[in-house]
């Protein structure tokens, strides 16, 4: 077998592949997508290969399900690109073992970095060139994110805190497979279709708004679409009105296929069955009833949570003369009113706190997340 060409000066192909060209002496660099592919390069080679002016670049991750790919392409881009820059006419072969799973993923993530291309596109066009190409799940959902994130780990979209907070529950020696990635992350910013006494947008609230207006947008809390770039929503406990979290703190999550309810009551039978064991006075979740809505809002960990060493845990109010029950967290994670589930998951419930706009009265000091950007 022989490397393909996804485009000019640019090949893909498998360990054998990359050795058989090294021989040739006709590689300028080499990316290898795997851990321990460059001491199999050499042990492969004759000795008298002379591999002084070949550059070598290695992306250490796994063919698995766990393996962190994001954290790697910015670097296996900018290599690439480096090499290609300098030497205009040199061939770069991205490999991996076989060929077929990891060295697709990097090169489908520089086409898509050096070209511009959508995963869609750079997926159908490496296959077109190299007919194994087949990257796992794990690495399609990745480079989807990585799509949805500009083709650079550098900022802070909902999408870039999502694989961070990812990253960190990972790093805590979480064993995590890699979440599910919101197609919009407008979808985080919903009408909550509350009625008008619990909303904001009432006078009392503060927001300027008349009852014939609050009334005409059905009660919705969520700003105009025209404003919606330029004002900053704030989350507030709704008993002490403690500002918890800004609207930027939210966190994507999608709803399941097919789910047709909303609430849930916790409700406690005698006895149920779970792997085969029976547990006494188990809580158990019920559907209640039909919709869609959302009943709560995942963010990424404040401090004011504490210092979240444990699995799982209550989020209360910050305010230490309210302490009111505002939600759950857990490394493991929760599942939405919606079907959806987040994970790691810190989860607010929408009726305990308030959606304001900035400026309107609140108490606490200005919301930190725990993880710097």
């Amino acid at each position: 077998m022989v490397a393909s060409k996804v485009r000019p000066h640019l090949l893909i192909g498998s360990l054998d592949d990359a050795i058989d060209a090294l021989a040739d002496e006709s590689l300028a660099a080499v990316v290898s997508a795997g851990l321990g592919l460059r001491e199999a390069l050499t042990e492969g080679l004759a000795e008298c290969v002379d591999l002084s002016r070949t550059l070598f670049h290695e992306v250490p991750i796994l063919d698995d399900y766990e393996s962190d790919l994001i954290a790697h392409l910015d670097e296996a881009c900018e290599f690439i690109e480096g090499v290609m820059d300098g030497e205009p006419t040199a061939d770069v072969l991205i490999h991996c073992h076989q060929g077929i799973s990891r060295s697709a993923a990097v090169c489908i993530a520089y086409l898509m970095k050096a070209s511009k291309m959508s995963f869609d596109d750079a997926l159908s066009w490496v296959e077109d060139a190299h007919p194994p190409t087949c990257p796992n799940l794990n690495f399609r959902k990745q480079l989807r994110l990585y799509e949805r994130m500009g083709c650079t780990t550098a900022g802070s979209s909902p999408h870039h805190r999502q694989y961070r907070l990812w990253k960190r529950a990972c790093d805590r020696g979480q064993s995590l497979p890699f979440p599910d990635i919101s197609d919009d992350p407008e979808g985080l910013l919903f009408d909550d279709q509350l009625d008008q006494e619990e909303g904001i947008l009432s006078d009392e609230g503060g927001s300027g708004q008349d009852d014939g207006d609050v009334a005409a947008s059905g009660g919705s809390r969520r700003p105009p679409a025209s404003s919606r770039e330029l004002a900053e929503w704030q989350y507030t406990c709704k008993k002490c009105r403690t500002r918890l979290f800004y609207e930027s703190n939210l966190l994507p999550h999608h709803a399941r296929d097919g789910w047709k309810w909303k609430s849930f009551q916790r409700k406690k039978t005698s006895s149920a069955v779970c792997t085969g064991t029976t547990i006494s006075a188990s809580i158990v979740l019920c559907c209640q009833t039909p919709g869609h809505e959302c009943t709560s809002v995942f963010v990424e960990p404040m401090k004011w949570m504490g210092d979240l060493k444990d699995q799982t845990g209550k989020l209360v109010c910050s305010n230490q003369r309210c302490k009111g029950k505002l939600g759950a967290w857990s490394w493991h994670g929760l599942q939405c009113s919606c079907g959806g589930w987040h994970t790691p998951a810190f989860q607010v419930h929408l009726s305990r706190v308030d959606r304001l706009p900035m400026g309107s009265a609140h108490r606490g000091d200005v919301p930190t997340p725990v993880f710097d950007h």
